[in-house]
């Protein structure tokens, strides 16, 4: 969701899971994002683009880091927030899984974002960013949130 919504998306889709969840069930929310810990300046490079194309179409890049205040900010109870953080291309299967689907989501994006290499070029780049991650023990982060709709609460008063 964090790649799609602007900031009212958020909040108005927020009030609508709160509204069609039985009371004493719970909302749970994770998301990425493209800020990375200990990146390369190879994907810095991306990051900043993927960032400003997501930011003109009024898209909040950061909201993934503020799921507990989305979820606070109505009737929930018990609000849980923290974040996991998932290395990339390192520390072994997961850490190559981990990798893998974040070459494919950027495949999918190279051109909307303003990368303009040739296929070689991109390659090259992907690897580049690849072997920086290892050196550098980049890690995704995932932060998450979760909270119960009260067993009392019915009705749009209570989102």
């Amino acid at each position: 969701m964090c790649y799609a919504f602007t900031p009212d998306d958020w909040t108005d889709d927020i009030k609508e899971l709160v509204r069609v969840t039985k009371p004493g069930g719970w909302v749970e929310l994770i998301e990425g994002g493209p800020f990375l810990e200990r990146p390369g300046p190879t994907y810095i490079d991306y990051q900043d683009k993927f960032v400003a194309t997501a930011k003109a179409r009024g898209i909040d890049m950061t909201i993934s880091g503020r799921l507990g205040s989305l979820l606070n900010s109505t009737s929930l109870i018990k609000v849980e927030v923290d974040c996991l953080s998932c290395p990339l291309g390192w520390n072994g299967r997961i850490g190559e899984l981990a990798w893998r689907a974040m070459q494919l989501g950027m495949n999918a994006l190279r051109r909307v974002v303003g990368e303009t290499d040739d296929d070689n070029e991109w390659e090259r780049k992907l690897k580049k960013m690849e072997q920086e991650f290892r050196a550098n023990k980049s890690t995704s982060l995932l932060p998450y949130a979760y909270g119960m709709k009260p067993v009392g609460a019915i009705g749009p008063s209570n989102l």
